[in-house]
């Protein structure tokens, strides 16, 4: 038998679920660890499944790289089975070693056939007779590597899902969604520093930027993002607002405004700006473009009692696909509940008076 063995196992840094834009190169899918033991090891096949129609091809990249190291497409397996593609080149995982790997999508726009809202989660099947997921063999013994036998015992082996002997289980990444245009990041753009006074009256007390990804979608006309719903999380301390008077608007509009409900006067406050795709406010990003949006709010009592007075303003639970409506939003083809900006929460200014 062969005298290495070859683990290859989820690798425990979190991806976490995407949206993966039609058209472009995505951000990391899946990752996994590849670790040998007893000799350095060539592995000569390696293959994902669960992939989407919408993919052009995969790609395989080392952590701190500039470019993917190979490319995994559906016409280099042996065999062609749906979904599943295979890498074009070898590579080698050195003895005693580690290798994280991450896995990326080039994905086909809109004319080539994506379609949006189709789900996908790539992996690593448990196979070991057919259409398995890597093959290998001893970079200087030569010697080919056997699939996992099932039993507790390291002899030469593939093991897949497991870090020490054992029956092989399956390597399954979050699931992904297919999006045509993309909102690529919120920023607070109010101009007042933290610790500004809190000022009875009108008050502008969020100033947010959305940014839209660029993108290739340019059937029918290139996909916009158009945010329809907005719930903002209000946090007023020893200070009191009129619920009838939240606002919203387009800073480059500002006298063009959409009308906000309040679920309260102090406290946690709720103000949620909804239906605005039917107000006159200009909620469309175009690719590779912003929009600015602002709250603004009427402050009846900056303190009601002696003590510190605090209002700030935020967006929350905006990165979890479970967590829906902070930020309601359309690609031009599907309604979407949740942003990927890689942050869970965005703070506008935090007003203060001790």
């Amino acid at each position: 038998g062969a005298q290495g063995n070859l683990y290859v196992t989820h690798d425990t840094l979190p991806v976490g679920p995407r949206q993966v834009l039609a058209g472009t190169r995505s951000d990391t899918l899946l990752r996994v660890q590849f670790r040998a033991d007893g000799e350095d090891i060539l592995v000569k096949d390696f293959a994902v499944t669960g992939v989407p129609a919408a993919a052009n091809y995969l790609e395989l990249w080392y952590d701190g790289t500039s470019s993917p190291f190979a490319v995994l497409r559906q016409g280099q397996c042996s065999t062609v089975v749906a979904g599943r593609f295979c890498a074009d080149k070898d590579f080698v995982i050195p003895r005693n070693g580690e290798k994280d790997v991450a896995v990326k999508a080039v994905m086909k726009n809109d004319a080539e056939g994506a379609v949006s809202g189709e789900t996908f989660s790539l992996g690593l099947s448990t196979a070991t007779t057919a259409n398995v997921a890597v093959q290998a063999q001893g970079y200087y013994s030569g010697q080919q590597l056997l699939q996992n036998d099932g039993d507790a015992s390291a002899e030469g082996e593939i093991f897949v899902g497991v870090s020490s002997p054992g029956a092989n289980v399956a390597v399954t990444g979050d699931t992904q969604k297919v999006v045509f245009s993309k909102i690529s990041k919120i920023e607070n753009i109010n101009p007042d520093p933290d610790g500004s006074s809190v000022i009875g009256g009108s008050a502008q007390i969020a100033q947010f930027r959305f940014s839209a990804a660029d993108h290739t979608n340019s059937a029918g006309g290139y996909n916009t993002a158009t945010i329809t719903r907005l719930v903002f999380t209000v946090s007023a301390v020893n200070v009191t607002f009129d619920t009838s008077e939240f606002l919203l608007y387009n800073k480059q509009n500002t006298g063009v405004t959409a009308t906000c409900v309040a679920s309260g006067t102090t406290g946690t406050i709720t103000v949620t700006c909804q239906n605005l795709t039917s107000t006159a406010v200009d909620t469309f990003i175009s690719r590779n473009t912003y929009i600015e949006l602002v709250l603004r709010g009427v402050i009846s009592n900056p303190q009601v009692s002696q003590g510190t007075s605090i209002v700030q303003a935020s967006l929350q639970n905006l990165g979890n696909p479970a967590i829906t409506g902070t930020v309601q939003w359309s690609d031009g083809e599907q309604s979407i509940g949740w942003v990927d900006i890689g942050k869970s929460v965005v703070r506008s200014t935090n007003y203060r008076n001790n």
